[in-house]
C-alpha cells in the first residue's frame, strides 16, 4: 500500500514539476511575443 502511495506521490510531484515548467516556458514566450505585437498594433 506504501509503494502505490510513493508512486502516485511521485506521479503528482511530476506532474506539478511538468506544469510549472511549462507556465514558466509560456511566460517567457509571452514576454517576448508582447512588445512585438505592441509593435504592430496602431
Amino acid at each position: 500500500m506504501s509503494f502505490f502511495r510513493a508512486v502516485i506521490y511521485l506521479l503528482i510531484r511530476s506532474k506539478i514539476y511538468q506544469y510549472i515548467a511549462y507556465q514558466r516556458t509560456a511566460g517567457n514566450q509571452l514576454k517576448k511575443f508582447l512588445p512585438v505585437q505592441r509593435y504592430f498594433s496602431p
